[in-house]
């Protein structure tokens, strides 16, 4: 489904991806993990259409997508949530869902698309209510996105990016902030995704139980390259994953 082949990405002087390599097969859960710094984020900023690669090429379901508009990438099947949340606060938690059905259908702003929202499209509400449900906050419907606790926002991110009908779902750190119990229902929340929506997924997290209960393979990155890849149990043994995260000292 989705192929890295050679990516570089520079920030002036700064290599921050280099000649990094993926392979993601169709209705996996996949996980890249790594230090802070590591280039995760600027991974999925370059899959997603936010940068563009100094280099390298990215091959989604077939199609060359490096150097497309994110607009563009997320009509091909590509959805994302972000590290730093981006909900709309302003507007209810039923108009973000909204905003994510109706970018899909058309190319106008998300302002346009709920300004065109009237009543004849309320088959929609169907497929909101449903999303809502997966993701646990259908009781917040009515309330502005702004208004919500941390881990529902989180949850809404991930709600909105459903509403994209995406084949790959990016989602970055989707459990940072949340306490134990949390983390597990978030667990059960992306299963419940991937089954009904037969998705593809790739996962950032430093919350390595949930990298645990839901990723079949892992990629650890430092300094924008690939160091290990293979079970997170192979990866937490190997030599290089263990100085990348505590430091030279502490591997023998």
């Amino acid at each position: 489904m989705l192929k890295v082949n050679k990516l570089d990405h520079c920030f002036g002087g700064l290599r921050a991806i280099a000649n990094f390599n993926l392979t993601v097969h169709e209705n996996g859960i996949y996980g890249v993990i790594g230090p802070n710094g590591a280039g995760k984020t600027t991974l999925f900023n370059l899959i997603s259409g936010i940068f563009k690669p100094t280099q390298g090429e990215i091959i989604f379901d077939g199609k060359k997508i490096s150097g497309c508009k994110p607009h563009e990438i997320a009509k091909l099947g590509v959805a994302r949530t972000f590290q730093n949340l981006r909900l709309f606060n302003d507007l209810t938690v039923t108009e973000n869902v909204r905003v994510g059905i109706l970018n899909r259908q058309s190319n106008k702003t998300w302002r346009d698309t709920i300004l065109d929202y009237t009543a004849s499209d309320s088959r929609q509400d169907d497929i909101i209510q449903r999303l809502l449900d997966l993701v646990g906050i259908s009781v917040r419907s009515a309330d502005k996105a702004g208004s919500l606790p941390y881990g529902m926002q989180r949850k809404l991110e991930i709600a909105r990016a459903l509403a994209t009908q995406p084949k790959l779902l990016l989602l970055d750190e989707p459990a940072a902030g949340m306490n134990p119990k949390e983390v597990m229902g978030l667990v059960d929340l992306i299963r419940s995704a991937k089954r009904e929506f037969n998705l593809t997924i790739i996962l950032i997290e430093h919350q390595l139980r949930l990298v645990e209960a839901l990723c079949e393979e892992v990629t650890v990155m430092n300094f924008g390259q690939v160091i290990a890849r293979g079970t997170l149990a192979e990866v937490q043994n190997d030599k290089t994953v263990i100085k990348a995260y505590l430091g030279e000292g502490e591997v023998g």
